[in-house]
């Protein structure tokens, strides 16, 4: 505590009162700086440690440290120890690997480009519409897609190329490929789209009849015979980013229109997987010729568009008699 004492005329005053005044600014303290407020706010410093704590601590943090190291090397040399049978790592990396296994893309193909469709309501081609002055390999592709789209169904035969593409380190094999969501009705006879030309496909596809009660994938049929069970002696085999090609034929039931999706079955690390395969949301869709007349080749239709003859080559024509044309297709008997 700090004090001070003024010097005033009056201090001298050796009256009572006087003497009074002077002792009372003499014990008056003296108000600190605000340099003295930092200074007396100021922490201590810890105390430092002592010598022996230091000795006793660094021993202890080096046995820690040795410790962790053996136990690191120990499980190092564990898992560099263990045989690839039983650490799979392919099967570890797929773990955290997203997206489906398999990538499969399907697109209808118009087999020995034959375009032969089928909705079932009468469908008009406006008049100015390009198909009726010439109709061209990739204008009628096109046009046929589009009106799948709007539902229509292929006549006779449903082909489609299918492509396999493995998504996973683990090798994938494909073991069967079957029909699923299977919906029948009679045959679609609302307007025929036809048009033929010449062409062919060298690859063996994968079949299906819908005759059967039970429809196989089949290998392709021989002398009029079916073909063996596909998948009985074979399989589809993928690696990573490895693309196969299948073809598949769907043969329509006589009298019947059906709808369906494709069951795809495969194996990855023992394990049994499924995938269902459609027509970018909607179900494949195949019928059987509309006849009126059993065994002729003459279709039924409401309406019919066939391929003639144009001073630009060929091109779509509106058929004079919808319920008596000729197609390259027999009516069942």
């Amino acid at each position: 505590m700090h004090y001070s004492i003024l010097a005033k005329s009056w201090i001298f005053d050796m009256s009572p009162l006087g003497l009074l005044k002077a002792a009372s600014i003499m014990i008056r303290p003296k108000r600190k700086t605000n340099w003295q407020r930092r200074i007396g706010r100021t922490r201590h410093p810890r105390k430092p440690q002592s010598h022996t704590r230091r000795l006793v601590q660094k021993p202890v943090a080096w046995a820690v440290g040795i410790v962790l190291g053996a136990i690191s090397a120990i499980v190092v040399t564990m898992l560099t120890s263990i045989p690839g049978q039983v650490l799979d790592i392919p099967a570890l990396a797929d773990l955290v690997r997203s997206g489906k296994d398999i990538r499969i893309t399907a697109e209808i193909i118009n087999e020995d480009d034959i375009f032969d469709v089928a909705l079932p309501f009468e469908y008009f081609i406006p008049a100015d519409d390009p198909l009726l002055n010439s109709a061209e390999l990739q204008s009628m592709t096109a046009f046929t897609d589009r009106l799948r789209h709007e539902g229509a169904f292929d006549v006779g035969t449903l082909s489609l190329r299918l492509i396999f593409e493995g998504r996973r380190n683990q090798r994938i094999q494909v073991s069967n490929i079957s029909l699923s969501n299977i919906h029948t009705m009679t045959p679609v006879r609302g307007t025929l789209i036809s048009a033929n030309a010449e062409g062919a496909d060298e690859n063996e596809p994968i079949v299906f009849d819908l005759s059967e009660s039970l429809p196989l994938a089949r290998e392709a049929p021989k002398d009029d015979n079916p073909g063996p069970p596909y998948f009985k002696k074979k399989t589809i085999s993928l690696a990573d980013h490895e693309q196969v090609v299948v073809l598949v034929e769907v043969y329509a039931k006589p009298k019947t229109a059906t709808e369906f999706t494709l069951d795809v079955q495969y194996l990855i690390g023992g394990e049994t997987r499924r995938l269902t395969i459609d027509n970018h949301d909607q179900p494949f869709r195949v019928t059987s010729i509309s006849c009126n007349e059993p065994g002729s080749y003459y279709s039924d239709y409401e309406r019919a568009y066939t391929m003639e003859v144009s001073p630009q080559g060929f091109a779509l024509a509106l058929a004079s008699d919808p319920h008596r044309v000729q197609t390259g297709w027999s009516c069942p008997l």
